[in-house]
């Protein structure tokens, strides 16, 4: 089968002939992604969770590439833990409120011990990838199951997390 695709102006409208059938500039989808994305991430990259800022830097044709940072901190009485990441993600709306998100973040972390007067420190980076869908209603707001892979000295590791946040400004 060869598509054919052809844009004719008429009557001050656009319209595209694609396989003879003609279709106006107004029949085509057209999605248009938040500028910034503000939220909490449960589990994923954060281990326990983080907090995270995401921005749009490049949008066209339903598909978008954005930039990730984010952090988190937990203390455990005589312990804590301590990360910092950083992510770039590509983004392809799927179907009206449903888009497609995939990224590879590298995570850098701290584990201290402060047990017995003395101090420990555990340091460690690790890359990862990120495979989710956002639910994108049209308020402010979104959610996004995530499945995770950390790759460590003993491979893949898969893991999951759920991002709460919510979007402003348009691209």
């Amino acid at each position: 089968m060869t598509f054919f695709s052809q844009n004719l102006k008429a009557d001050n409208n656009t319209y595209t002939v694609l396989n003879d059938t003609i279709k106006t500039k107004s029949d085509t989808a057209q999605y248009f992604f938040p500028r910034n994305y503000l939220y909490i991430e449960l589990a994923g990259l954060g281990l326990y969770y983080s907090i995270n800022y995401e921005r749009s830097i490049l949008s066209e044709n339903n598909n978008n590439i954005s930039l990730r940072v984010g952090g988190s901190y937990i203390s455990f009485g005589m312990s804590d833990f301590k990360d910092v990441l950083f992510g770039i993600n590509y983004n392809k709306f799927l179907y009206n409120k449903l888009l497609f998100n995939t990224g590879i973040n590298i995570l850098f972390w701290k584990f201290g011990d402060y047990a017995f007067s003395s101090t420990t420190y555990n340091y460690g980076t690790y890359l990862a990838i990120n495979l989710g869908i956002n639910y994108i209603p049209k308020n402010h707001f979104f959610i996004k199951p995530n499945a995770l892979f950390f790759f460590t000295e003993k491979g893949a590791q898969p893991y999951f997390g759920l991002s709460i946040g919510f979007k402003f400004g348009k691209h």
